[in-house]
Order: C-alpha cells, then structure tokens, then sequence
C-alpha cells in the first residue's frame, strides 16, 4: 500500500496536480509506520505541493522534516534534494541569501559526486524560486544557483 501511494502521488506532483497529490502524501505520512522512507517521502511530496500552493512557509517545515528523516536514512542523495527543497522554500519565504547558499552547495556536491540527473518537475520549481531570488538579489547571478536538478516529484 505504501509504495503503490508514494508512486502515485509523485506521479500526481510530477503532474502538478497539487489537489490529487496532498491527500496521498497526508496518507503516506500516516501509514508509514516506522518506515522512514515512507515517511520521508510522505513529507517531501507533501512540501512540493505546498510549494505548488504557494505556501512557502508550509514546505519549508515539510522540507526540513523530511530532510531529518533522510539524515537519519544517512541517504546522500534524499539529503541533497530536500536541501534543495529547504532553499526554495527559503526562497518563496524572502531568504534568498540562504536559497542561493543551499542551492551552491548542492550543485558543488552534484559536481563532486559527478551527477546531473534531471527531472522536468524539479528543474521547474528550481527555475521559478531561482528567478524570484535573482530578482530579490541585485548582483547575484544565475551561476550561483544550479540550472539542471533532479528529484522523482
């Protein structure tokens, strides 16, 4: 039941479809049990739909909760997607000095690790909070914030 629910509703934020994902993250977070990942997953499409809302407030502590959670899994990858998350969360919330940061240190930890997946959803959200700290940033340029990111929804 549970991974059927979490490929579902990444399907739905792969979508956009905020209204149709929510209530499947909200049953995640609540069937998961003690399966982290599950949990995790849960949160951090929960925070993508915020994020879809508008709510940048609601996805940051989504963000950060699944961050925790993927800490905890000791997961680099998962870590470095909702770092991610938590920037442009920070971002949406007028912190775009720490959005910037959090976005530098994921494309150098991208580099390090030779990676540069991309997913059409994730590469979206990334360019629509990055072009909103550019223009909250005089003198920033859009070198400092990673142009291809990856991420399932």
């Amino acid at each position: 039941m549970r991974r059927t629910s979490s490929g579902l509703c990444q399907y739905y934020v792969t979508q956009a479809d905020a209204a149709l994902a929510r209530p499947l993250a909200e049953e995640l977070i609540r069937i998961a049990g003690d399966d982290l990942r599950s949990a995790h997953f849960g949160h951090h499409f929960l925070a993508d739909c915020d994020l879809m809302d508008g709510d940048s407030a609601r996805a940051l502590e989504a963000y950060r909760r699944s961050l925790g959670l993927a800490i905890t899994m000791g997961d680099l990858l998962e870590i470095m997607w909702e770092v991610e998350g938590v920037g442009m969360a920070s971002a949406g919330c007028g912190n775009s000095r720490l959005a910037l940061r959090l976005h530098g240190a994921v494309a150098a930890q991208m580099r390090r690790l030779d990676l540069d997946p991309s997913v059409p959803f994730w590469d979206a959200l990334i360019a629509s909070t990055s072009s909103s700290q550019r223009s909250r940033s005089p003198g920033r340029g859009s070198d400092s914030v990673r142009s291809s990111s990856a991420h399932r929804g």
